[in-house]
């Protein structure tokens, strides 16, 4: 007779990372302020909270992972330099789909609506008036596979984001690829 293993329900883990991150800003009315950064790897730390749901083999689970990123870019250009100093906390708040391989691995697949909260960033301009940031949401989709219930390594994609959104004129794309290590408390 085989005894019936408890599944935890709950699941912290710390998550590091690197991003690979990209952005451009552009002015609709004059051109000459446009810039394209170059693509920047930046860290990202993050803690994640996993709640199992208790059906369907417990292969569903809701996430929220707090996290901390930055990006720093700055291009010359022929009439001035131009830098992008953007920090912020990201909340992912989503959901994730477990395909257990074997009793101590499986691959996940989650979605994730991203909150950010923008801090102190700002596009400066050497000559002109600078931008604040102030960003909008925006989605992610990860793919991952988790080790023991212990490890984790994800790839992770964010669709564009807008950090321009206080200003009528300028529009931006912020796009970032992430490669997440978790490492789970309990």
């Amino acid at each position: 007779m085989k005894k019936k293993q408890k599944k935890d329900l709950f699941n912290l883990s710390i998550r590091p990372g690197l991003n690979s991150s990209s952005l451009s800003i552009q002015n609709s009315a004059s051109s000459l302020r446009d810039t394209d950064f170059d693509n920047e790897l930046g860290f990202r730390f993050g803690v994640e909270a996993e709640f199992i749901m208790p059906f369907n083999k417990n292969k569903w689970s809701f996430i929220i992972e707090p996290t901390y990123q930055y990006f720093k870019s700055e291009k010359e250009k022929t009439n001035q330099k131009v830098k992008a100093d953007y920090k912020s906390i990201e909340i992912p708040v989503g959901i994730r789909y477990y395909f257990f391989l074997n009793e101590n691995s499986k691959i996940f697949i989650n979605s994730s609506f991203i909150f950010d909260l923008s801090s102190n960033s700002i596009i400066d301009f050497s000559s002109g008036t600078d931008l604040e940031i102030k960003t909008r949401n925006n989605l992610a989709l990860g793919i991952g596979y988790k080790n023991n219930d212990k490890y984790s390594l994800e790839l992770r994609y964010q669709t564009s984001r807008e950090i321009l959104s206080n200003y009528i004129f300028w529009h931006s794309d912020y796009h970032t690829v992430s490669v997440i290590f978790g490492y789970s408390i309990f």
